[in-house]
């Protein structure tokens, strides 16, 4: 009894290290292996199918005349419809047995060629492939190795991928590189969630998105595709990710996101569910104008903003997707709602496809399309903010929160301090990703307005704001106070400053201030005028106060509301040049 134990063991110990070969079987196509030596024979079936699909009426054929099923093998470069350059291929009428859904056994031999091959189930005249199932013959080299730039990730960041030894033929046999989940069975890389591509011969370094998703990673070198078993794996390097984020509606479209180069560094890490800032939507901004371009921003050359030197910020201030709160401040943690998110990214579509279009003559640009049903909560949307926000759900770029509302701002205190309306990081991803899937390099119909500008400022204001009650102190200020550059100092005619202009460029600023207490404010640089009318009267702690404001430009002749604001002055004095004057908005005055 022993003795048969000892038998029966060494038998299954001897089993255990017999390398036998696994069936290959595709929807149709049943392979007994999928490797095998040059001139092997392979005998096989095609099963599965039923009685019409052997020979199907032929399209576009009305006289009976019928479709060939057909069974090829193909090397694996050959495009479908290039039946001619088959190895071998038979007619599966030929071999099909009635009524029991499969052929009889078909008897071929394998290529004496090396390689990987391609089996292929077709409709010889329509071109349809209706299967296909890969497989190698000989020794298919396994060469090459990977290597990843670290070992933890993460979610939704980069790594690099760096391969090297690649051979000709494992460019040939298709070879790629691949992100999978530990454990995952072999499949193409195609079939998987993540990033793969194929490889080139010799080294090359690719840049993969990290998958959002914590958890054990690999990447895998496989020789080749559609064939993926442990003798096609070359080797895989582990690696882990954490800090995986976003509600699970945003989960796709967080990585393609990525995939696409949307997310910017500063969300890197964070927790994507969380209201966006304005700093971080103008990051976003930023690669959405990258991607839609091609082109790489840069920055301002001068920072306005006192509050922030963020570079993502100047990038998107010197494309014209954003402006600041205030002439000096960005105010970069404000958190930004729906409506203003959606009117930024609409931005970033004009600024990328619009010739002439720059922030100050928005107004000029209409964008046409089909006004959709409008949102319950229509109401609630700024009048500023409805062309962007309809155009946006016209295309596909926005969606509702619930109940057909649009829920595009907080409107009482309670909402905003609920955060209410607040466009949060995924919802800022999604919009930008929508934008490049739907729109990108696409035209934009839209309609321009005249913007012809006048050449010079108007010498009336353009609207004539209510007298103010100026105060005693005023009367001091009452008339023409103009500085510049170009001509020493002196007050020069506008029109002739415009006309003189020297190459070198310069400036002219001029404050009237009238004693019926309205106010103009001209600025004219590099030949560009700026004008901005109002109310004014004599403040606290050195201040002009200056209200119920609108401005006009050379670039935007159309008249824009502004918020009050004051004007800074300090002592009466006499400068270098003799001139009695005074320091208004730290320049120096003198009065006509």
């Amino acid at each position: 009894m022993k003795k048969a134990l000892s038998l029966l063991l060494a038998l299954v110990m001897c089993l255990s290290v017999i390398a036998i070969p696994a069936s290959a079987a595709g929807k149709y196509i049943q392979f007994p292996k999928t490797q095998f030596d040059p001139n092997d024979e392979i005998v096989f079936k095609v099963a599965g199918l039923t009685d019409d699909m052997i020979e199907p009426l032929r399209p576009g054929f009305t006289d009976g005349r019928t479709d060939d099923l057909t069974v090829g093998l193909f090397k694996a470069d050959t495009p479908d419809g290039n039946w001619s350059n088959a190895v071998w291929s038979d007619l599966v009428s030929s071999y099909w047995e009635k009524g029991t859904g499969t052929t009889r056994d078909i008897y071929r031999n394998a290529p004496a060629e090396p390689g990987v091959y391609v089996a292929k189930l077709y409709y010889y005249w329509s071109e349809e492939v209706i299967d296909r199932l890969t497989i190698t013959v000989g020794n298919v080299e396994s060469q090459g190795s990977i290597s990843l730039d670290k070992s933890a990730y993460t979610a939704l960041g980069k790594m690099t991928v760096t391969a090297t030894g690649i051979t000709a033929q494992m460019v040939t046999t298709k070879a790629f590189v691949g992100i999978f989940e530990k454990g995952e069975g072999h499949h193409s890389g195609s079939s998987g969630h993540y990033d793969w591509d194929y490889l080139p011969a010799g080294s090359s370094t690719f840049q993969f998105s990290v998958p959002n998703k914590n958890g054990d990673f690999e990447v895998r070198l496989y020789t080749t595709t559609g064939n993926e078993n442990a003798q096609t794996l070359v080797m895989s390097v582990p690696f882990t990710v954490s800090g995986a984020t976003g509600s699970a509606w945003a989960q796709g479209e967080l990585e393609k996101a990525s995939e696409l180069g949307l997310i910017p560094d500063c969300l890197n890490g964070q927790d994507l569910a969380k209201p966006i800032t304005r700093r971080e939507f103008a990051a976003v901004s930023v690669k959405l104008y990258e991607n839609l371009t091609g082109k790489k921003a840069t920055p301002a050359a001068s920072n306005p903003f006192t509050d922030t030197n963020d570079v993502e910020v100047l990038k998107a201030y010197n494309l014209g997707l954003t402006a600041g709160t205030a002439a000096d401040k960005f105010s970069p943690e404000v958190l930004l709602n729906r409506e203003q998110a959606a009117t930024m990214l609409t931005r970033v579509l004009k600024a990328s496809y619009i010739q002439g279009w720059t922030l100050p003559t928005d107004s000029n640009f209409t964008l046409n399309f089909t006004m959709p049903a409008k949102f319950a909560d229509d109401a609630k949307i700024s009048d500023w903010a409805k062309p962007s926000v309809y155009f946006a759900a016209a295309n596909g770029i926005i969606a509702g929160t619930g109940n057909n509302n649009f829920s595009p701002r907080a409107t009482t205190a309670a909402e905003e301090a609920m955060n209410y309306a607040s466009a949060t990081r995924e919802q800022a991803l999604a919009i930008a990703v929508r934008m490049v899937e739907n729109l990108k390099d696409k035209p934009i119909d839209y309609t321009q307005s005249d913007t012809t500008p006048p050449t010079t400022p108007p010498t009336t204001p353009p609207t004539t704001p209510p007298s103010g009650d100026l105060s005693a102190e005023a009367q001091k200020f009452i008339g023409t106070w103009v500085a510049s550059n170009i001509w020493a100092g002196a007050w020069v005619d506008i029109n002739d400053y415009l006309e003189k202009q020297n190459p070198g460029g310069g400036y002219v600023f001029v404050f009237e201030f009238g004693a019926d207490g309205r106010y103009r404010h001209t600025v004219i640089t590099d030949g560009k005028w700026h004008q901005t009318i109002g109310n004014w009267k004599m403040g606290n702690e050195g201040r002009i106060e200056t209200t119920n404001r609108v401005s006009i430009s050379q670039d935007n002749p159309v008249e824009h509301t502004e918020k009050d604001s004051w004007i800074s002055y300090g002592e009466f004095s006499i400068n270098s040049k003799g001139e009695y004057g005074v320091i208004l908005n730290a320049a120096f005055y003198v009065k006509q």
